[in-house]
């Protein structure tokens, strides 16, 4: 038990700091980030590459 009794006291100054932070997050949110739009981000995520088999499929001849 006494592991717990000196426990206590430290999860009550938790709580009672969770809503000085809370408050700290919303007066300065964090800056937005830029983002491309995303179709375009999707696009230039893309590989174009010309591949050509090494053999044409079986199916095919």
């Amino acid at each position: 038990m006494a592991g717990f009794e000196f426990l206590s006291p430290l999860a009550l100054a938790a709580l009672v700091v969770l809503p000085a932070i809370w408050w700290l997050l919303k007066l300065t949110p964090p800056r937005p980030r830029r983002e491309i739009f995303p179709p375009l981000a999707i696009l230039l995520r893309l590989a174009k590459r010309d591949e050509t088999p090494a053999r044409s499929p079986w199916w095919l001849t």
